[in-house]
């Protein structure tokens, strides 16, 4: 089985990771709520993604509810939109990037790569 999350690279010394989940209201179980139901490598995969993500985006209290409870994840849920809905209804994009680099300590300059990938065939 090859999962989104069997397929990430070691993460870096200083890198950040943000966890970026592609739903608006996530109203499905999803990993520790369905862990019951899961391929115990995905399981392992899924802990492992946990503890490497530094941050998680969410869009509104309700989702950031759900992402503090059902993932093994410890870090912080930002609260700066849902990234499939912001260029519909128009989010402040410069904004929240001036924001994120003020917070990480980025010059204006500085360039970011960012790699998203979505659910694998």
């Amino acid at each position: 089985m090859i999962s989104e999350k069997s397929i990430f690279p070691a993460k870096k010394k200083g890198q950040l990771y943000y966890q970026v989940w592609h739903g608006v209201l996530p109203l499905k179980k999803i990993e520790r709520d369905a862990a019951s139901n899961l391929d115990q490598m995905y399981l392992n995969e899924a802990k492992r993604d946990g503890k490497n993500t530094d941050y998680m985006l969410a869009g509104n209290d309700f989702t950031e509810q759900i992402y503090e409870n059902s993932f093994w994840f410890s870090g912080k849920v930002l609260r700066y939109g849902t990234p499939s809905l912001d260029g519909i209804i128009g989010a402040p994009r410069n904004k929240i990037a001036k924001d994120t680099k003020r917070q990480l300590g980025l010059s204006d300059t500085t360039k970011k790569v960012s790699f998203l990938l979505s659910d694998v065939p």
